[in-house]
């Protein structure tokens, strides 16, 4: 849907809403991952590093493969496994189930070439949805779904040709020195990408992540530092300059993190955390480039 509309000053804009709802698209998926999680784990209460995450023989198939569909069955009279076992733990099949939901506003302005001047430019709110079964627990459904993209771009463009001219006026040097200049820029402002902030999944008991992603808890404020880039830190010897220095961005003006790290923090227990995929989003950026030449 889209309306265009010509405006003073050889402008014209056009506005339209452009929207997407997708269902079906195919992708590989592990038919074979487990559909609930492994049993709880048991964490030393004088080191909560120290994690004993127990086996499970339920079916006679040790460690997390026996919560999957497919795996070996055992025999109860002999205590034997059946002919011809099935025991893998990855069986990827094409299926289609991911979906994508694209609802965007866009809004875009044109002046063509005239009296030395050329503009455009054009801005996108958008929202974008995406399920993608990372999780295949049934209780965990409603998580497969996140955003992804930006929300706010807008660029820019514009070719200017100076007033002076060949052809216009008298000639002489100075004519001659500043004729035939044209200034050209492309301007770009967007928001960040979005990203999920993850978690040790080792409390969790999913072993080898194949069917669920743990997140981190939120436990504060989100607050935005700024900062871009990692700064250096000294090595083990504790100073810096030396060979074991941990490298860092040496170009940031001002290297750390971008939000306070302290505003998430590892679940504990079995359990995931209370922030989802794609929950946050990152820093945006502005560029501009800019010319200027003689035709």
């Amino acid at each position: 849907v889209a309306l265009e509309r010509q405006l003073p000053y050889s402008m014209s804009v056009d506005v339209a809403y452009v929207g997407n709802r997708s269902n079906g698209q195919g992708a590989n998926f592990n038919v074979n991952a487990p559909t609930v999680l492994g049993p709880p784990c048991a964490v030393a209460p004088d080191d909560p590093s120290d994690i004993d995450c127990p086996d499970i023989s339920a079916n006679g198939v040790n460690g997390l493969n026996s919560l999957r569909p497919y795996v070996t069955k055992i025999n109860a009279a002999t205590g034997q496994p059946f002919p011809s076992p099935l025991n893998i733990a990855t069986f990827n099949a094409y299926i289609g189930f991911n979906k994508v939901r694209y609802n965007s506003l866009q809004i875009s302005m044109r002046r063509p070439f005239r009296q030395g001047l050329q503009l455009t430019g054009a801005y996108t709110l958008s929202r974008t949805r995406n399920f993608n079964r990372s999780y295949t627990m049934p209780e965990f459904q409603d998580r497969n779904w996140r955003p992804t993209g930006r929300m706010h771009v807008f660029s820019s463009s514009f070719i200017y040709m100076l007033p002076w001219q060949t052809g216009r006026g008298s000639g002489g040097i100075l004519k001659a020195i500043i004729n035939d200049w044209q200034v050209n820029g492309i301007l770009q402002i967007y928001s960040g990408s979005r990203f999920t902030v993850g978690a040790d999944d080792e409390e969790l008991n999913v072993t080898d992540n194949d069917f669920a992603t743990q997140t981190a808890d939120l436990v504060g404020p989100v607050v935005k530092l700024g900062h871009i880039g990692d700064p250096p830190q000294p090595g083990p010897d504790g100073a810096f300059a030396t060979h074991d220095d941990i490298a860092g961005c040496l170009v940031c003006d001002n290297p750390g993190p971008y939000y306070d790290p302290f505003a998430w923090d590892q679940p504990t227990g079995q359990r995931l955390g209370t922030t989802t995929l794609n929950q946050f989003t990152g820093p945006g950026a502005t560029n501009l480039d800019f010319s200027l030449f003689r035709a």
